[in-house]
Protein backbone atom coordinates (compact mmCIF):
# COMPACT_ATOMS: atom_id res chain seq x y z
CA UNK A 1 0.00 0.00 0.00
CA UNK A 2 0.96 3.47 -0.89
CA UNK A 3 0.36 6.89 0.94
CA UNK A 4 0.60 8.12 -2.62
CA UNK A 5 -3.09 8.96 -3.91
CA UNK A 6 -3.21 6.15 -7.46
CA UNK A 7 -5.85 5.86 -9.98
CA UNK A 8 -6.54 3.44 -12.15
CA UNK A 9 -8.92 4.27 -15.17
CA UNK A 10 -9.67 0.58 -16.64
CA UNK A 11 -10.89 -0.39 -20.00
CA UNK A 12 -11.95 -3.71 -20.11
CA UNK A 13 -15.25 -5.23 -18.19
CA UNK A 14 -13.69 -7.02 -15.94
CA UNK A 15 -12.55 -4.20 -13.75
CA UNK A 16 -15.72 -3.48 -13.06
CA UNK A 17 -16.81 -6.45 -10.60
CA UNK A 18 -17.10 -6.73 -6.84
CA UNK A 19 -14.17 -8.62 -7.00
CA UNK A 20 -12.10 -6.04 -9.34
CA UNK A 21 -13.66 -3.34 -6.29
CA UNK A 22 -12.46 -5.14 -3.43
CA UNK A 23 -8.74 -5.30 -4.81
CA UNK A 24 -8.53 -1.46 -5.42
CA UNK A 25 -10.05 -0.95 -2.23
CA UNK A 26 -7.60 -3.01 -0.56
CA UNK A 27 -4.46 -1.33 -2.08
CA UNK A 28 -5.97 2.27 -1.78
CA UNK A 29 -6.62 2.61 -5.36
CA UNK A 30 -9.39 4.58 -7.09
CA UNK A 31 -11.15 3.14 -10.05
CA UNK A 32 -11.93 6.51 -11.99
CA UNK A 33 -15.41 7.28 -13.51
CA UNK A 34 -14.51 7.79 -16.91
CA UNK A 35 -16.58 10.78 -19.06
CA UNK A 36 -17.17 9.25 -21.79
CA UNK A 37 -18.35 5.66 -20.88
CA UNK A 38 -16.25 2.87 -22.90
CA UNK A 39 -17.38 -0.17 -20.72
CA UNK A 40 -20.53 -1.23 -18.88
CA UNK A 41 -19.87 0.11 -15.11
CA UNK A 42 -17.39 2.50 -16.00
CA UNK A 43 -19.21 5.67 -15.31
CA UNK A 44 -19.45 4.99 -11.68
CA UNK A 45 -16.40 5.51 -9.40
CA UNK A 46 -15.24 2.38 -7.83
CA UNK A 47 -12.28 1.03 -5.39
CA UNK A 48 -10.63 3.40 -2.90
CA UNK A 49 -13.00 6.54 -3.26
CA UNK A 50 -10.79 9.16 -2.32
CA UNK A 51 -10.41 9.87 -6.05
CA UNK A 52 -13.62 9.94 -8.67
CA UNK A 53 -13.61 11.35 -12.09
CA UNK A 54 -11.40 11.63 -15.19
CA UNK A 55 -12.82 13.14 -17.67
CA UNK A 56 -11.83 13.48 -21.26
CA UNK A 57 -14.40 15.63 -23.20
CA UNK A 58 -18.32 14.70 -24.53
CA UNK A 59 -19.37 14.14 -26.81
CA UNK A 60 -16.28 14.56 -28.50
CA UNK A 61 -13.30 13.01 -26.68
CA UNK A 62 -9.90 15.41 -25.75
CA UNK A 63 -11.95 18.07 -27.64
CA UNK A 64 -15.24 19.10 -26.27
CA UNK A 65 -15.81 21.26 -23.20
CA UNK A 66 -17.94 20.81 -20.29
CA UNK A 67 -20.79 23.48 -19.05
CA UNK A 68 -20.45 25.05 -15.74
CA UNK A 69 -23.79 23.41 -14.09
CA UNK A 70 -21.56 20.18 -15.22
CA UNK A 71 -18.82 21.44 -13.57
CA UNK A 72 -20.27 22.64 -10.44
CA UNK A 73 -21.99 19.65 -10.28
CA UNK A 74 -18.84 17.85 -10.04
CA UNK A 75 -16.83 20.05 -7.58
CA UNK A 76 -16.37 19.16 -4.38
CA UNK A 77 -14.58 21.05 -0.93
CA UNK A 78 -10.96 21.44 -2.31
CA UNK A 79 -11.08 20.39 -5.40
CA UNK A 80 -10.59 24.51 -6.92
CA UNK A 81 -7.35 24.97 -4.78
CA UNK A 82 -5.82 21.80 -5.11
CA UNK A 83 -5.99 22.21 -8.99
CA UNK A 84 -4.34 25.23 -8.34
CA UNK A 85 -2.48 24.29 -6.15
CA UNK A 86 -1.07 21.72 -8.91
CA UNK A 87 -0.41 24.49 -11.26
CA UNK A 88 1.74 26.34 -9.32
CA UNK A 89 3.54 22.87 -8.58
CA UNK A 90 4.20 22.52 -11.93
CA UNK A 91 5.33 26.11 -13.04
CA UNK A 92 2.28 27.14 -14.54
CA UNK A 93 0.48 30.77 -13.75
Amino acid sequence: MTETPLVCEPRHASWFTPEADALLTGRRISRAAADPVRAAGAGVPGGWLGLRWRLHGAPRVYYSDYAAPDLEALASGAAAANALAVRGLVGEP
